[in-house]
């Protein structure tokens, strides 16, 4: 089971993305360095991975594709909930039509409470801003 992320969340991995240097990134291999000085200094790449496997090749290639892979998801992310935002209200306009169609068939004096009270209350709950992370944890436990 995975926990919904958090709108917090969210923003701290998009800001660590925005900040990143742009891309491509890349994987180098079989580079030796090697120097006379006594306090050898390295000008180049931001880091380096000693190969020690082949797990490190599948770490340096994952590494090296998030530059591209990150933005992907969390556009993912962004179109998501959108269109759960989207279906749900959807569906509360839906209940409120039907609960508004029930009501108008009898005359005023006859409408039953409860059901304009159902009316108030979906028209309170469509207008009501939920968090991306309550939205999410609402649709029940999740699998990886």
């Amino acid at each position: 089971m995975t926990v919904p992320l958090s709108d917090e969340q969210h923003a701290a991995i998009r800001a660590r993305e925005q900040a990143a240097t742009p891309g491509p990134w890349t994987v180098e291999w079989d580079h030796d360095d090697v120097s006379d000085q006594p306090f050898p200094v390295s000008l180049g790449p931001i880091g380096y991975l000693e190969h020690h496997g082949e797990r490190d090749v599948a770490d340096a290639e994952f590494i090296a594709h998030a530059r591209e892979d990150v933005p992907l998801l969390l556009a993912e992310v962004d179109r998501l909930r959108a269109e759960l935002a989207t279906a749900r209200a959807d569906a509360i306009n839906e209940a409120i039509g039907s609960f508004t169609g029930l009501a108008n068939l009898a005359p005023d004096s006859h409408r039953a409470p409860g059901l304009n009270f159902a009316i108030g209350a979906l028209m309170a709950v469509r207008d009501y801003p939920v968090p991306a992370a309550r939205t999410a944890a609402a649709d029940g436990p999740h699998t990886t």
